[in-house]
């Protein structure tokens, strides 16, 4: 797949700037099907989403990896608001991983703050980035995180 072709999935015109349940229906059928349905596997380990739902309560039927990913934090206490922006594309997560080889992706690992080890795979010309965190708790398996 060319990722040059990926169109976020509302126009700007329908899209809502805070979240409505037909919306988050949508953003989440697509994030359900391709890493919690599914089992996708990059580079020969598992992407795995939080199996827990997140504790907020708008979001309390989705898991927290699809809650972080639909979010922004907006103060060092944590505490995390809607982006439409960011639930628009994602969608694109799994054709930018799928890419990862691709010229259109920049690829680097980060340790964090927190001395954890990130993978970034950066969709250049959308502006994009998909952030995948090693999760030590499971053996071989990852977390799902995005950056805009």
């Amino acid at each position: 797949m060319n990722i040059r072709s990926l169109q976020p999935y509302f126009s700007a015109d329908e899209l809502e700037a805070s979240e409505t349940a037909e919306q988050l229906a949508v953003f989440y059928a697509s994030f359900k099907n391709d890493f919690i349905d599914t089992p996708y596997i990059h580079k020969g380990k598992e992407v795995v989403v939080a199996g827990y739902t997140s504790k907020i309560k708008l979001f309390q039927e989705y898991s927290s990896s699809f809650h972080h990913i639909v979010t922004r934090m907006i103060n060092p206490a944590g505490r995390r608001i809607f982006d439409c922006h960011r639930a628009n594309r994602v969608h694109w997560i799994k054709p930018i991983l799928d890419a990862h080889e691709s010229k259109q992706i920049l690829f680097y690992k980060w340790r964090d703050d927190d001395k954890i080890c990130k993978e970034h795979y950066f969709a250049i010309h959308l502006d994009f980035m998909v952030i995948l965190k090693e999760n030590s708790n499971i053996a071989s398996n990852r977390l799902i995180k995005i950056k805009n």
